[in-house]
């Protein structure tokens, strides 16, 4: 073999190679969004004409459906819930569900790596999944695994809009939400749920009055490989946007990770954003928006040293990153301090980013998602914008 052909073997290897990556890369992206392409949409329609306006058939009390083949309709979200397998698109009509006691529907099915099941509005927060002030929104049990929920509205709970409260799902994808109005907790993730990933979701207005302990996210107990990254979170005045607690002595929170986020308002009584009240090993906290936190953008309350926890690339009004004595503990690197992050118009919740903003171009390409709030694709310009807003050329 001639040496020139000996290096356009190498080459075309090379080429092969470098193909074979960008599909295995792409693959693990979209793996979230896996569905069976066998599966025909199953609907939810709590409408008194969705039987009625339905062709195929009447309305079956014993299964709560009607229609068949193509076009299922099941009257409640839990009917729908309950019978889901793997693959299963459950696509909720627009409309107000509040179904339920304790919560307005539990999701206890379980899809597969390849065939996720998947729960989505029709139309972004048209179907609103209302707590009616005295119950849970959704309720993740422990037969929970690989399960998107996209699109929804939901609000007006006693406890938490979304939880899994003395269960341990797994594989869970929180997508596009708008989370508000919950008396004590937007997300709640506890005891042993694992590789959850929150995404591009509006959490605000989280609070009972004269109390603190109520948050945006609350990690408690032993989650672990939990992903936050693209969330707007405000006005949370009673407690943290984000509150990581391990509550019993051995509890430990590995490897999570707060990318890109977006978090304003003060609670005028806590410092900080985010508590890192538990054990963290490979903590990351990088790329995110800390908008007028009392003092701080972090406070460290336990000790994490050794544990390799990393602060990087965030940008707070607030004239530190971190507050406490177990600041010393993490990896602090490019974080911009006393700067205003300049939005277009925080007053009216817009969190976007002014063409001016020092957020652009200076974030970490490592570890920031693809795609920002929006879903529009990272980065725009030299380097990845920080917050959950890219800002559009």
């Amino acid at each position: 073999m001639t040496g020139n052909s000996s290096r356009r073997l190498r080459v075309q290897k090379a080429k092969i190679e470098l193909n074979y990556n960008k599909i295995l890369l792409m693959a693990i992206v979209l793996m979230p969004l896996a569905v069976s392409a066998s599966a025909a949409p199953i609907y939810v329609d709590n409408t008194t004409t969705a039987c009625s306006s339905n062709p195929s058939s009447n309305y079956d009390p014993k299964t709560d459906t009607c229609g068949n083949g193509s076009h299922t309709v099941y009257k409640t979200f839990q009917s729908a819930a309950d019978i889901a397998n793997p693959g299963d698109i459950i696509i909720v009509k627009d409309g107000i569900y509040n179904e339920g006691k304790d919560y307005v529907v539990k999701i206890n099915r379980a899809g597969t790596s390849e065939s996720w099941i998947t729960f989505k509005a029709e139309n972004k927060w048209g179907a609103v999944i209302d707590g009616g002030s005295s119950r849970e929104g959704i309720h993740l049990g422990k037969g929970a695994k690989y399960i998107r929920i996209e699109d929804f509205e939901i609000k007006n709970v006693t406890t938490a809009i979304i939880s899994n409260y003395i269960s341990s799902p797994s594989y869970v994808y929180i997508y596009g939400n708008h989370i508000h109005n919950a008396a004590t907790t937007g997300i709640y993730l506890a005891y042993v749920s694992n590789y959850f990933t929150i995404d591009s979701n509006i959490i605000h207005d989280v609070y009972t009055a004269g109390d603190s302990l109520y948050h945006g996210i609350y990690l408690s107990r032993n989650p672990s490989n939990t992903t936050i990254i693209n969330n707007i979170i405000y006005n949370i005045p009673n407690g943290w946007p984000i509150h990581l607690y391990y509550k019993d002595a051995g509890s430990v929170q590995s490897n999570t990770k707060i990318i890109n986020n977006t978090f304003a308002d003060t609670n005028p009584n806590k410092d900080g954003h985010i508590l890192v009240a538990a054990p963290s090993p490979n903590l990351r906290i990088e790329n995110n928006i800390f908008y007028n936190p009392k003092t701080a953008a972090i406070q460290a309350y336990v000790s994490n040293s050794g544990q390799g926890v990393v602060v990087r690339n965030n940008l707070t009004n607030a004239g530190t990153i971190c507050i406490g004595s177990y600041c010393s503990g993490y990896t602090f690197s490019d974080n911009l301090t006393g700067t205003n992050p300049s939005f277009d118009k925080s007053s009216s919740r817009d969190y976007h980013l002014q063409q001016t903003s020092q957020a652009k171009d200076t974030g970490l390409n490592t570890n920031a998602p693809a795609l920002d709030f929006d879903g529009d694709s990272r980065p725009q310009g030299a380097a990845v914008d920080i917050g959950a807003d890219e800002y559009k050329r």
